[in-house]
């Protein structure tokens, strides 16, 4: 029935139609262009984070080069000299004159009540849940004069 009114020779009706339907497509597209214009610029800012964070936080990715670089050892040192509790696992030197140098650091869980007691162990013969892992940081240190700049986790 329906159908029969739309292909009615009623050109009034036609047309109206055809505006309303227009309309219709008009802004339930605007709609759809949003979302997708939003999941585009997220996955830019996704694509481009580390070119982003360089961008945003020079302070922390590039210093005044000055003088001899200090080894690596003298770098972990300085590490070890402002957080005494840290691991070191790894360590980036860029040849870059003006870069800083990246300490990759862990730090032991603390202690608290909870994690001194003995965890339960499960009754019916099941694996025990297993301990959180703590998050790693990123330690940012001038390489000519082994300042620590900045401790940044990327979590």
């Amino acid at each position: 029935m329906f159908c029969l009114f739309l292909l009615s020779a009623n050109d009034n009706h036609s047309s109206t139609m055809k505006v309303f339907f227009r309309r219709i497509h008009l802004y339930l597209s605007f709609a759809a262009g949003l979302v997708i214009l939003l999941c585009c610029a997220t996955g830019a800012i996704l694509v481009f984070e580390k070119e982003l964070m360089t961008a945003f936080h020079k302070d922390r990715y590039y210093v005044e080069a000055t003088g001899n670089k200090l080894s690596v050892d003298s770098l972990v040192k300085s590490v070890k000299n402002a957080y005494p509790e840290a691991k070191v696992n790894g360590v980036k030197v860029y040849e870059a004159a003006d870069r800083s140098a990246e300490v990759s650091v862990a730090f032991a869980p603390k202690k608290n009540a909870k994690t001194q007691a003995e965890a339960p162990k499960p009754k019916d013969g099941g694996k025990a849940t297993p301990t959180q892992r703590q998050p790693g940081f990123t330690i940012f240190v001038n390489p000519y004069t082994g300042q620590v700049l900045e401790k940044y986790s990327y979590s």
